[in-house]
């Protein structure tokens, strides 16, 4: 009790300033969403008491040493509050996430083999509902020539479609895995992220292990992340494989933050950062910034693990709208299923599309243990009150796909049909 009588918790705070902050409440509500705002230029010499060195463009510059910190906070803070706000989400939202982020690695990575492929065809792919040839030829036009040469150009292509699928494969398993680089047969996961690249040497694998691997023992001098693009640099000059492939590299930098602890929920997402910042190269080399994109993001230069970290960066910013979306659907749905009959099935086949990609009525039926129709028909009420679209622009085998981070705006009136 205080002197006028009243309880602490009684008295009223003596400005608006002095309330108290909701509990609970996130500490980036605070904070502009990154996801709306560019790259925080590198930090410059200009902050500090000494005078600036100057760019012959006359530009104040904060050094090698700025980029790559600058760099290094845009990564954590955008990979941290995907991963936080994963872990807080619902879990169909968050298998969704999960699902979608491995989708979008696939087709980051397919990007930089000159692969154009979309994260959605890539999830139909998987579930076969759209045959190899099918996938590569959607929304291309055709051209004259022996059929024999377009042969030959799909079957390379889907060599590296079916490399893609098993890297999202592995990143949907990867938050619930454990250690998988403890010997060359565990890492053998890795395999068909590059087929011809061969096996492992067994003593330089081990070599690679002990330098960067982390087993408790030894005190962390880096930033996970930091840490992070150093073990993939030192897969590919390792030795460990004799055709040491970007994409293995960074699937184990993906298991290292996972194993870490860096990540609890989400697996790293880098190659769907790729179309934005990097440029066509080798793809089985680690991947560099485009000219333009380096001069403003990396005045100073680009090396690899500024690189790394950029691409992080746009990847998890890419996810959050990912979240941001679903969660919005989430909500849509509660509330277009509000009312229902406890019987109705509606709830749960709102539950299954934020889970999956893309599902066919079939699908949708076996899972609800409906017939076709009646999974049509939720489908199509679904449509018409504009939270699933059709995804695949056929008339038959269609799929239909949850509208994610564009706005949900259900048709006012529309109630889907039920069972």
């Amino acid at each position: 009790m205080n002197q006028s009588g009243r309880s602490w918790d009684d008295a009223e705070p003596e400005t608006a300033a002095d309330e108290p902050d909701p509990w609970f409440r996130p500490v980036w509500d605070d904070l502009a969403d990154e996801t709306d705002s560019p790259f925080p230029a590198p930090r410059s010499a200009s902050s500090s008491t000494r005078s600036p060195a100057r760019s012959p463009g006359g530009a104040a510059r904060g050094g090698p040493d700025a980029t790559l910190l600058a760099a290094l906070a845009t990564a954590q803070e955008a990979l941290a509050r995907l991963d936080a706000m994963a872990e807080m989400a619902s879990e169909p939202v968050r298998a969704g996430l999960i699902a979608r982020l491995a989708y979008a690695e696939a087709a980051g990575l397919l990007a930089a083999q000159g692969v154009t492929a979309h994260p959605l065809d890539l999830a139909l792919r998987a579930s076969e509902r759209i045959g190899r040839r099918e996938l590569w030829t959607r929304g291309r036009p055709r051209r004259a020539g022996p059929t024999w040469a377009l042969d030959d150009v799909w079957l390379r292509v889907d060599e590296k479609i079916t490399a893609a699928l098993a890297l999202a494969r592995l990143l949907q398993r990867l938050p619930a895995a454990d250690n998988p680089l403890v010997s060359t047969a565990r890492a053998a996961w890795l395999g068909p992220l590059v087929p011809e690249a061969g096996g492992f040497d067994d003593q330089r694998f081990a070599r690679w292990r002990d330098a960067h691997v982390p087993d408790g023992r030894r005190a962390a001098p880096l930033p996970a992340l930091l840490r992070a693009a150093e073990v993939a640099s030192s897969w590919m000059e390792s030795g460990t494989a004799d055709r040491p492939d970007a994409a293995q590299a960074l699937a184990v930098a993906a298991g290292f933050l996972r194993r870490a602890g860096a990540l609890r929920t989400i697996p790293l997402p880098a190659w769907a950062g790729w179309t934005a910042l990097c440029r066509p190269d080798d793809p089985a080399v680690l991947p560099r910034l485009r000219g333009d994109v380096t001069a403003r993001l990396a005045p100073d230069g680009a090396a690899w693990p500024v690189v790394f970290l950029h691409m992080v960066a746009e990847a998890a910013r890419a996810g959050s709208r990912t979240l941001a979306g679903l969660r919005e659907a989430e909500a849509a749905g509660v509330a277009l299923a509000a009312g229902q009959d406890r019987r109705s099935r509606l709830p749960a086949a709102i539950t299954l599309l934020l889970r999956h990609p893309a599902l066919t009525a079939p699908a949708l039926a076996r899972q609800l243990v409906i017939t076709p129709q009646a999974a049509l028909r939720i489908l199509g009420g679904l449509r018409a009150a504009g939270l699933v679209s059709e995804v695949t622009g056929r008339k038959s085998f269609q799929e239909f796909g949850i509208l994610c981070g564009h706005g949900h705006r259900l048709q006012k009136n529309v109630q889907p049909t039920v069972t």
